[in-house]
C-alpha cells in the first residue's frame, strides 16, 4: 500500500464533522478539512518520517503527491510539513524540504504549526538566520509569516534579540497575518526582556495597526506586570 493510500486511510478512520467545521471557521481560505486532531497528525507524520536516513522513498512519494496539488484535505498537507521536522537529516536538508513544502501554506494553520516543528533550527541559529532573510524579503504573506514565526520560537534570546528585533522593525506588509505575526514575536522578546524591549516600543518604525495589535498582545499576556499594563495603555496611537 502506497503511504498516500495509508495516510488517507489513517485520516479518515479519525475524521470529526464537527470538529473539521469548527477548525475551518478559524481559518479563513483553508481547504478541505476532515476534523483530524493535531496529535493524530504528528503520529502520521513521524510515521512518515521514520526511517529517512536510510530509505526515504517513502517520504518522497509522499511529498510527490502533495506538491502536485493532488491532496485533497488541508490535514494532508499539513502531515507532510510537520514529517519535515520529524526527519533525521542535516540543517541543508532539512531547509531543503522545507523550501520546497512553503508554496504549500496558504493559510497560518499549515505555517505555524510546520515552523515550530522545526526543532533543528535550534542548533543551527546562524544558518537559519540567512534563510530567513530571504523568507522577509519574498514579499510572500506566508514565507514572512514562517520566518517571524521562527524568530518568536527559536530566536528570542539576549544574542540575537537586536537582530530580531530590527527585523521585524523592517517588516513592511499589509496582510493581516503577517501584521499579527509580528505583533506576536515582539510581544514575546517584550515578555522575556522587558527592560531591552521597552525603549524600542517607545522609538520604532512600525505601522499604527501593528504597533496597536502588539501592545494588545503584550497586555493579553499573564506574564506582563501589572504595575506595567497601564503605561502600555497609554502608548497606543490614535487614529487620526
Amino acid at each position: 500500500m502506497s503511504p498516500v493510500t495509508e495516510i488517507r486511510s489513517y485520516l479518515e478512520a479519525r475524521t470529526d464533522e464537527k470538529y473539521g467545521k469548527f477548525t475551518a471557521s478559524l481559518v479563513p481560505g483553508c481547504g478541505p478539512l476532515l476534523g483530524v486532531r493535531l496529535p493524530e497528525l504528528r503520529a502520521a507524520a513521524g510515521w512518515l518520517a521514520a526511517g529517512f536516513e536510510q530509505d526515504r522513498s517513502r517520504f518522497e512519494a509522499y511529498a510527490a503527491y502533495t506538491l502536485s496539488g493532488k491532496a485533497v484535505y488541508q490535514e494532508e498537507l499539513l502531515i507532510h510539513g510537520l514529517a519535515i521536522g520529524y526527519v533525521r537529516a542535516d540543517i541543508e536538508t532539512v531547509l531543503g524540504l522545507f523550501g520546497g513544502f512553503m508554496p504549500l501554506m496558504t493559510n497560518w494553520a499549515v505555517c505555524d504549526p510546520v515552523v515550530m516543528t522545526l526543532k533543528i533550527i535550534k542548533k543551527n541559529r546562524a544558518r537559519v538566520w540567512d534563510f530567513m532573510e530571504a523568507c522577509l524579503a519574498s514579499g510572500k504573506t506566508y514565507y514572512i509569516r514562517a520566518a517571524v514565526v521562527a524568530m518568536l520560537d527559536y530566536f528570542v534570546t539576549e544574542e540575537y534579540l537586536p537582530r530580531v528585533l530590527s527585523a521585524a522593525d523592517s517588516i513592511r506588509h499589509d496582510d493581516y497575518y503577517v501584521k499579527m505575526a509580528v505583533a506576536w514575536c515582539i510581544s514575546v522578546c517584550f515578555v522575556k526582556f522587558p527592560e531591552q524591549v521597552r525603549p524600542y516600543l517607545e522609538h520604532n518604525g512600525l505601522d499604527d495597526d501593528t504597533f496597536n495589535k502588539t501592545i494588545r498582545k503584550i497586555l493579553e499576556s499573564r506574564r506582563c506586570p501589572a504595575e506595567m499594563k497601564n503605561t502600555l495603555r497609554n502608548m497606543k496611537r490614535q487614529k487620526p
